[in-house]
């Protein structure tokens, strides 16, 4: 799929037909003049040199637009900032229908999912019949958790136009049900559709990257690697492309390539759930002091971050610190924190693993079924499902879940792998209870 605060006015009716010409004239005006169809960065000098009074709203949305672009093809958190900013001053000088869908599509991106959805509501009440809209609302819906909301605005997209918006977001919405196969069958469309109109480079590279993981989850691990050389050709050194060839290294036993791979991308982002895969692998590999200093220099940028109000690493900061039992309770504070925030399939299961590190294995089984209850079939969810079964006594239960992990071993980690096979041995029949 792809798009890519506080109490949000909306655009009442009654003024709309005044208020929306206004504003798609000034859209229509800024789109006549010669921009830089291709060159983000061409872009964002263009319209910062044309920035102004509140005449200038449609180009300070144009600018944040750029600007979530930039930051689409580089993975960097600064560029969605910047969007922000402007996007929320075009809002100053006029409320705008293209403020407020980009707005939403930021507030995603940031993780800020309650604060995008007021802006993707007023947006598709302002125009409904608008695809843009209409995606950027199922985005934040499948991301809260709220799958069948999503699914109803699938629907009118569905009948309005087919097309990658569409399929695309079909296909996330098979996958977060356990539609594995639907869902990549919903992708090669979304992909063949890209290429066909065709959209900017990132969002077909964007495209095969999703591909190759749908691909992976049908236990294709050939077709996982050509999606995402595919992706590479397109645009090179695409980061999520080189992000998840370094998962498919690892979960190959490739442990070199997935370092260089992991190392490569540090380069240009201080990512700290790189140094998180980064550390993992250096576990494997036997080379214990440098895991401990990528995982140490994780956890206190993670930290760092998420006290300064940011959400995107609560649930890797929330894993983190419960494997530890000297943190584990202030790991299940930031899984509480995370759910609070996002009530999606992740999140209970995020919250399940937090409440059974802790001890609280009523609660870790609560939760476990709220992250089950769509159908996701995450290997990973999975094989934690299945330890908390087992240790909480569900011998029958515990083995249903370590077999679907287990459905595609590539999907797991060569410590995920040996963690499975462990569990294996204590399920056997011979195994005392």
């Amino acid at each position: 799929m792809r798009p890519p605060g506080g109490a949000v006015r909306p655009v009442r009716q009654v003024f709309l037909s005044a208020v929306l010409a206004a504003v798609l004239a000034g859209f229509a005006a800024t789109a006549q003049e010669s921009v830089p169809p291709g060159d983000t960065d061409a872009r964002i000098e263009y319209y910062k040199a044309r920035l102004g009074g509140p005449g200038t709203y449609p180009v300070y949305t144009q600018l944040g637009a750029a600007y979530v672009q930039k930051a689409r093809e580089t993975g960097l958190v600064s560029y969605y900032e910047e969007a922000e900013r402007y996007l929320e001053r075009s809002l100053e000088f006029q409320r705008n229908f293209e403020a407020l869908r980009w707005l939403a599509v930021v507030y995603t991106a940031q993780h800020q999912f309650p604060e995008a959805l007021p802006y993707a509501r007023e947006a598709v009440e302002t125009l409904p019949e608008d695809l843009d809209a209409q995606a950027a609302l199922f985005d934040v819906l499948l991301a809260l958790g709220r799958h069948d909301e999503a699914a109803a605005v699938l629907e009118t997209m569905q009948q309005s136009e087919p097309g990658f918006h569409v399929s695309a977001r079909l296909a996330a919405l098979r996958h977060y049900r356990g539609e594995l196969r639907a869902a990549l069958e919903g992708i090669n469309q979304a992909c063949a559709e890209a290429d066909a109109e065709p959209w900017p480079l990132e969002t077909r590279a964007w495209c095969q990257v999703r591909r190759g993981a749908l691909s992976l989850d049908n236990c294709r691990p050939e077709d996982a690697e050509a999606a995402y050389q595919r992706a590479l050709e397109i645009l090179p050194a695409y980061y999520l492309a080189l992000e998840h060839l370094a998962e498919l290294r690892a979960a190959q036993g490739r442990l070199s390539e997935a370092i260089e791979l992991y190392r490569r991308l540090l380069e240009n982002q201080p990512n700290p759930e790189y140094r998180l895969a980064l550390a993992d692998l250096y576990d494997e590999s036997g080379e214990d002091a440098q895991a401990a200093q990528e995982r140490g220099s994780a956890a206190r940028e993670m930290r760092q971050a998420t006290e300064n109000g940011s959400r995107l690493y609560l649930r890797p900061l929330a894993l983190l610190l419960v494997d530890k039992p000297e943190t584990a309770a202030e790991g299940l504070r930031w899984a509480e924190e995370d759910f609070k925030h996002r009530q999606d399939a992740y999140a209970a299961a995020t919250l399940a693993w937090a409440h059974h590190r802790n001890g609280n294995r009523r609660e870790a089984l609560e939760f476990l079924d709220l992250a089950l209850r769509p159908g996701l079939k995450d290997a990973t969810l999975l094989l934690d499902a299945a330890l908390m079964a087992y240790e909480a006594g569900e011998r029958e239960r515990a083995r249903g879940y370590l077999e679907q992990a287990l459905a595609c071993p590539v999907r797991l980690r060569p410590a995920d792998r040996a963690r499975a096979a462990r569990l294996r041995a204590r399920l056997s029949p011979s195994s005392p209870p």
